[in-house]
Order: structure tokens, then sequence, then C-alpha cells
């Protein structure tokens, strides 16, 4: 047994077990979020649908997050992760990396849902707003005073409420005016081919997840690749070696990093992808038992929690068992059979993360343009130690980061 926000939890121990829980929503298993979350998400929010309503929300929403559309969006997300790459080389020295990581993926989440940029003050708020979001969302005392996490929380989703339903009044006159907006709103807005669309409750209430999801876990991923290449000097070579390689692949083509360059850096993508097997972004996975049934021998009966523990399956995958080094180049070895993997950042079953994609081109742009026209540090890195700030890891010395532009 373990637990969930305190309370019991039976806990898969195997992939199989996992994959069990994972995929049969709707027959076995079913979400079972804390109630306090209806308020703080929104209840059309889609980590909260369950069954039918789930299906044809994700469907909406699914266009999306395809590769075409991810795609488009790599000259956006260049262009704000090349800025900042460039603030932060003009510091002369060393960074919150952290906190600068998180205003930046905050940046990218924002202008990619909303199709367009925001006054650098209204979101400085606006991610103030949600990291006092945050803290209530996974708070063990859901009560509505002002002096509690969950008490400000429910302040701070109100004030973020007004600044999605503005957004969304603003796009809907734009689309009416003959002038589309852009981004994942542009989409959430859209009818289907039946002619069926999103609410604006339910794209209010959407944007919510997207923007919390968007960021807090691209941040702490983003922190634990350069603390993983800080300490492996010789992975970050072979990622600047790929780098340069599409770099000068593209000048001869005519183009700049767009949706296509994506598709050639495989170092890159084995670097994120084990950067997440050696260090969980998210620790686990709650389910609700939809009825009695057998799990692995075990009785689990209507109603009770059960934990996918994605830390602990993650560091007992059957390929690779307890090996902590970092090395990349294991995703790039034939021979490891990807059905026997435990390692599940993503999720599986009908709520795998619709917006994988999107994180991983995010990565791979940052990385690209790190690797493509910066040097870094990351101070005293061989001893950067980790805690959980729910529900994400977090560095505890903030990571001080410096960027040396070269020449």
């Amino acid at each position: 047994m373990g637990e969930f926000l305190l309370q019991p939890a039976v806990t898969t121990c195997t992939g199989d077990l996992a994959r069990e829980v994972l995929t049969s929503e709707g027959d076995k298993t079913t979400v079972g979020w804390p109630a306090h979350f209806d308020e703080l998400f929104g209840k059309e929010a889609m980590i909260l649908q369950k069954g039918e309503g789930h299906r044809a929300l994700r469907a909406l929403m699914q266009p999306a997050f395809t590769a075409e559309a991810v795609g488009g969006f790599v000259p956006r997300i260049s262009e704000i992760a090349g800025s900042y790459l460039s603030s932060w080389a003009g510091q002369g020295g060393p960074v919150k990396g952290y906190d600068s990581l998180k205003q930046m993926a905050f940046d990218v989440i924002l202008q990619v849902v909303l199709g367009k940029r925001c006054a650098p003050d209204e979101a400085r708020e606006m991610l103030r707003l949600f990291t006092i979001w945050t803290q209530g969302l996974f708070t063990v005392l859901p009560y509505d005073l002002p002096f509690l996490a969950y008490g400000k929380a429910t302040r701070a989703r109100q004030a973020l409420g007004v600044y999605t339903r503005a957004a969304i009044k603003a796009a809907r006159e734009a689309a009416e005016a003959g002038e589309p907006p852009g981004g994942m709103l542009a989409t959430m807005l859209a009818k289907d081919a039946d002619g069926n669309g999103l609410s604006d409750q339910q794209c209010e209430d959407n944007i919510i997840g997207l923007l919390f999801a968007g960021h807090d876990t691209s941040t702490t991923t983003l922190s634990l690749i350069l603390w993983r290449l800080a300490n492996n000097p010789g992975a970050w070579q072979a990622l600047r070696r790929e780098q340069e390689a599409l770099a000068a692949a593209e000048a001869a083509a005519g183009r700049g990093l767009d949706g296509q360059s994506l598709k050639g850096m495989v170092y890159t993508e084995a670097v994120i992808r084990e950067a997440m097997r050696c260090n969980n972004v998210v620790g686990g996975m709650p389910r609700l038992a939809a009825r009695d049934f057998e799990l692995g021998g075990h009785r689990v009966e209507e109603g009770q929690t059960l934990l996918v523990p994605l830390t602990y399956l993650t560091k007992h995958d059957p390929r690779w068992g307890g090996d902590d080094e970092f090395r990349p180049e294991r995703w790039l070895e034939g021979g490891k059979d990807a059905a026997q993997s435990w390692i599940m950042p993503f999720g599986a079953g009908n709520r795998y993360c619709i917006g994988a994609p999107l994180a991983m081109a995010e990565a791979k742009v940052f990385l690209a343009l790190l690797a493509r026209g910066y040097d870094f540090r990351v101070a005293n890195a061989a001893n950067v130690a980790w805690t959980t700030t729910p529900p994400m890891a977090v560095p505890k010395c903030g990571l001080p980061l410096t960027v040396v532009a070269r020449s």
C-alpha cells in the first residue's frame, strides 16, 4: 500500500499492472481527483471529465496537438526561447535557472495557447497567480479561508478567469470580424465536421489546464536536462555536434529552425528521454477503482484509490534495472523491446498526455538554440539536490545558471 494526498492507495509495482490501471478506464477504473479540483480547474476541464464526456472533449482539442499543428508553433517557440537565452547571456553572470526557465516556459505556453503576446507585466502577474493556484491545488487542507493555501488559490483562480475570459472574448470577436486568432485558441474556438465546438466555459477551464501543465512540467524537465548535461560533458558535446550538423543542413536548404528540423533531432530526443528516465518529473498518477476487481492477485474494492508510482516503475524498468548512469545512447541501441518499458512519463491509455508532442518540441527547440549558440554552466552541478514541491521535482538551490554566447 502507498498513499496519495495522505490517503491510503493500492500501489502498482510492475509496468503491466500500471498499464492495466491506466488503460482500463471506463471498466475497472476511473479518475479520482480530490473534490476541490473542480473549483480550481473548473468543472469543464478535460482532466476532470469521464467516459464519453472526456472522449468528446479530447477529440475537439486534439487537432491543436497534431504533429503538423505543433510544427507550426516552432518559429514562435524559437523566437521566445532565443530571446530568453540572449537575455540570460547578457546578464554576465548566473541567473536563477529554475525561476528563469519557469518564466520562459510560461511565456511559451501563454503565446502558443492564446496566439498572441501578452504585455510583460501581464505575463508576470499571470505566472504569480498560477504559482499561488498550484500551491492550493495539492494542499491537504482544502478549506476556503483567506489565510490558507486553498483560499488563496481560489482567489487566484478567479483572477486568472478574468484574463482567460477576456482572451476568449477578443478571439471570438476577431474571428467574427474575419481575423481568426492564432495559437491553440483558434482550434479550440473552431467547430468540427458535425458543428460541435467548445463553449466559453469549456475554453476557459481547459486554457487554465493547458497553461498549468504546459509550464510547470516543462520547467522541471528543462531544469533536469541542464543539470544532467552539466554533469555529463560528453553528452553535451554530442548534442552540440548533432545541432551543428542540422544547422548546416538547414542553411544549405535555405530555411531556419522549423517543424521539419525536429525530425532530425535524434540524439537531442534521446537526451530528453534519458533525463526523464533518470529523474521523473511527476512521481505518480492516481485512479479510483470503478468496481471490485483483482489486480495482480490482490482484491481491489470499488472506490479504493490506486496509485501508479512512476518514479518506482522507472527505477525498476526491466530493460535497465537500477542503472542511474546518464547515457542517452541507450535510447539509440537496438534489442530493447519498447513493449517491456515501465517508463511512462506521459502516462498511458486514453489519458496519455495530450500535450506530449508540444512538450517534446519545446525541449528540442530550446536545446537546439542553446547548443548552436551558447555554452552554459550550472554552479556546483555535482551537488545539486532535488526536492518535491507537489507535484513537481524542484532543485533546492534554484539551479544557478550561467549562459555564455559563443563568438
